[in-house]
């Protein structure tokens, strides 16, 4: 019998559908870590940045100081009414991000903050950097990535 050369054989065929098929395992495993990562990093941010407006529109509606904490050591921000010290909101820092430095500072009932400065949080794994970068005393900010 000859042999026809017009196709793959049988064995050729599993051989490809099996380097196939594991590729596609491999990177069943490795893609949903990095991407549900990347998804909680950019919820923590957005999260935070609507907890920030929230808090200073609170401070001029109600006529009341909010405080903001940013812990480096407990990794949370944390939201306190001055009037009622006792109560406050946090939100946790995921894993792998982290606060850099700890930083606190006031929404005041005048729309003005007591201090400003740059709040950097790093991914421990990548060492990507985002800042919160609040300009001079409005309580206003943006978010820098990189």
């Amino acid at each position: 019998m000859r042999r026809s050369e017009l196709g793959f054989s049988l064995l050729e065929s599993l051989l490809v559908l099996a380097i196939l098929s594991i590729c596609l395992v491999c990177l069943r495993f490795t893609q949903p870590i990095d991407f549900k990562q990347s998804i909680e990093g950019r919820l923590l941010f957005e999260t935070i940045a609507q907890e920030l407006q929230t808090a200073q529109q609170t401070a001029i509606l109600q006529k009341v100081d909010i405080r903001v904490d940013f812990d480096a050591y407990r990794q949370e921000v944390r939201f306190t009414e001055m009037r009622t010290p006792r109560e406050s909101y946090q939100l946790r820092v995921p894993e792998p991000w982290q606060i850099e430095h700890s930083y606190a500072f006031t929404f005041r009932r005048d729309a003005r903050t007591t201090n400003f400065k740059s709040i950097h949080f790093i991914n421990m794994q990548d060492n990507t950097r985002v800042s919160f970068v609040f300009q001079i005393a409005n309580g206003r900010f943006c978010i820098e990535r990189g």
